[in-house]
């Protein structure tokens, strides 16, 4: 619950602000202007790497917090197999004062770069199904009336 309080804010939040920054700054040209092909090409690659960029940025940031919190999860799972559970074991800032001592500052991003590789593509594509769902259904609310009965 702790990596989520910082993750939701700073993933969603990031996802708003890199779209607009795309779509503001003209990247991601995807070849001549005007057809509704490529205006929806466009589109779906700034939708893919804005949400690919905000899961990255989110990753980073919060990544320290995951990593202490999966640590405590196996120090307890140990401790329960052992029948001597500590609270001292299971606090957040001894967690992070003993990995800050053993490996230092790189310890608290000790495999994060496998992390990124496998969640990068994965919020890039959750964003653009996300967007190409709400289009859909959007579209066929509007055919069938549910927008006028809706409000």
């Amino acid at each position: 619950m702790l990596r989520d309080i910082f993750f939701c804010p700073a993933f969603f939040g990031q996802y708003m602000i890199w779209k607009r920054y795309f779509h503001e700054n003209g990247t991601m040209e995807v070849g001549p202007e005007g057809t509704a092909a490529n205006r929806r090409v466009k589109q779906h690659s700034i939708t893919f790497m804005a949400g690919a960029v905000s899961l990255f940025s989110a990753w980073v940031i919060c990544y320290p917090i995951d990593l202490i919190k999966t640590q405590i999860q196996a120090v307890n799972l140990l401790d329960e197999s052992q029948s001597k559970a500590s609270s001292l074991t299971k606090s957040v800032s001894h967690q992070a004062k003993l990995r800050y001592r053993a490996m230092g500052l790189r310890g608290f991003y000790r495999g994060l770069g496998i992390t990124l590789f496998r969640t990068v593509p994965t919020g890039g594509m959750s964003f653009l199904m996300y967007e190409v769902m709400k289009e859909n259904l959007e579209a066929s609310s509007s055919i069938i009336g549910l927008k006028e009965l809706m409000s």
